[in-house]
């Protein structure tokens, strides 16, 4: 969200319902709650989608885009989804090392440019509990602390 705000992209943020006030305070233009069906249906068309859902989610999303418009994907993406909309042009995103873009980034939170919304922070020794609920997803982004912070 961050790295397409700061190319002047318009972002919209698709997140739980749960979750829609949050995702409004990172200056998002837009929100969708993805597990809303309804409001899935009812969203405007747009040029491109990034979506790291995957699976139905992807399969609805993809209807929303514009034609000739493009969808990057990063997990798996319905076998139907491509044939739903046949204009789209569908790109699976792979994440690449840039150690540039890590410190430019590292330098925008210390500038206060990006603020990283921490869900959790939990002790580098919890690191097997911190994957398991990251898995199990919905408590947004955790924090290993290391050294421990009693240590």
């Amino acid at each position: 969200m961050h790295t397409a705000k700061k190319i002047g992209a318009q972002v919209i943020a698709g997140v739980r319902g749960k979750d829609l006030d949050d995702a409004r305070s990172l200056g998002v233009s837009d929100v969708l709650a993805i597990d809303d069906d309804e409001a899935i249906e009812n969203f405007r068309l747009v040029d491109a989608i990034a979506d790291t859902v995957g699976g139905q989610v992807a399969a609805k999303l993809i209807a929303k885009v514009k034609q000739n418009g493009s969808f990057g994907y990063a997990t798996v993406l319905p076998e139907s989804a491509s044939a739903q909309n046949p204009t789209v042009r569908i790109t699976r995103v792979f994440a690449q090392p840039d150690p540039s873009k890590v410190r430019e980034f590292a330098d925008d939170v210390r500038d206060g440019k990006f603020a990283l919304p921490i869900g959790r922070r939990m002790p580098l020794r919890d690191a097997a509990e911190a994957h398991e609920l990251g898995e199990k997803g919905g408590v947004g982004k955790i924090l290993l602390l290391a050294p421990d912070p009693q240590d």
